[in-house]
């Protein structure tokens, strides 16, 4: 089994996965109030009462970008029940989750990943053709940056971005979890060694 871990969207899960089908999901928040460790531990509770945790075999933790108390909690939960469990745990951000995801369905020239994280803090990527970062990933503060002057450009977000005309070739909206619910995301661009967190200033 495979367990996911993300804590920088605004709809935060946990969600436990065998053979690419879904066994549980569960939301950590909502944005309605502060993710903690106590929530991340009611939920392993949950999933210890219906699926035997030692079948985990892989654990995947969303590494940012997002607010520092997010990353911390998920990432250092990933870590320990890697430790407890005698697995290994594995890292990818979320520009490379849009990223991947883009590449299967769409053929643009730019892609401009855009990742809504709670706490209302906003944060762009954009890449070329192949996949290179164009400029800096970095901090959205006023959304009217988001506006676009090229051709061939999709702009993928996390969330939908709202009270704005975008001037991009296509606008696509699509939740972390439904990716990870509906994709194989071991095959996405995973960080294999020391599991840190994307902080953007």
């Amino acid at each position: 089994m495979l367990l996911l871990i993300d804590t920088i969207s605004n709809c935060s899960r946990i969600i436990l996965k065998s053979d690419n089908i879904t066994n549980s999901s569960k939301i950590l928040h909502n944005n309605k109030g502060q993710i903690s460790e106590k929530i991340i531990q009611k939920i392993i509770k949950i999933f210890e009462k219906k699926y035997s945790l030692k079948k985990i075999s892989k654990i995947i933790v969303c590494t940012g970008p997002g607010s520092f108390t997010g990353l911390r909690i998920g990432i250092s939960t990933a870590i320990g029940l890697g430790l407890a469990l005698n697995v290994k745990v594995y890292g990818i951000n979320a520009f490379e989750i849009l990223l991947r995801f883009s590449r299967i369905k769409y053929d643009f020239e730019e892609i401009h990943t855009f990742v809504q994280s709670s706490n209302n803090q906003n944060f762009l990527g954009v890449f070329d053709k192949k996949d290179q970062y164009i400029y800096k990933p970095k901090k959205i503060n006023d959304i009217l940056e988001l506006q676009n002057n090229k051709k061939n450009v999709l702009l993928i977000s996390n969330e939908k971005v709202k009270n704005l005309q975008l001037n991009y070739s296509k606008v696509v909206y699509k939740q972390i979890n439904e990716i990870i619910i509906n994709h194989d995301i071991s095959k996405f661009k995973l960080e294999k060694k020391i599991i840190e967190p994307y902080y953007i200033n």
